[in-house]
């Protein structure tokens, strides 16, 4: 299961999302300085959720906030494609959607998973099944960041 929640938490693209901001972002018409300052609010809102998240994950649980960011993180991808798939790029909305999935996955893959990795494994093989689960997250990372230009 550990595994699988590592997996999972790659295979969202995140990131696809981090590596290719600022192509996505000039994709939709906007200078190469613009791009680079909506790619520094998608790491200040990493930042922020993320402490969201710490802050959360005892108040709400683990799995309030890993159902609830995963809605969230396929309803707005949903959102930028069908940005990109109308040309329709007005008042920031593809900077929008891509912040508010960066919300969802920081408060929910992006923390949690590592919570839940933590607690799941008995302690006599913990090290080494977290190590393992560890290389299979980078391993789904790198599938997902080579494929995502394709």
């Amino acid at each position: 299961m550990g595994i699988r929640i590592a997996t999972f938490q790659q295979i969202t693209g995140i990131n696809a999302i981090l590596y290719y901001a600022p192509k996505i972002f000039n994709n939709t018409g906007v200078s190469a300085a613009i791009a680079s300052m909506q790619t520094i609010a998608i790491g200040v809102t990493m930042l922020i959720f993320t402490l969201v998240a710490i802050w959360l994950v005892n108040k709400a649980g683990r799995k309030k906030l890993l159902l609830a960011g995963c809605v969230i993180m396929a309803i707005s991808p949903l959102a930028v494609a069908a940005c990109f798939h109308y040309n329709f790029y007005q008042y920031y909305l593809v900077l929008i959607f891509l912040l508010v999935y960066i919300a969802g996955f920081s408060t929910s893959l992006g923390a949690v998973t590592w919570v839940i990795l933590s607690k799941i494994f008995p302690n006599l093989i913990r090290g080494l099944v977290l190590s393992l689960a560890t290389l299979v997250l980078w391993l789904a990372g790198f599938a997902a960041s080579f494929s995502f230009p394709v």
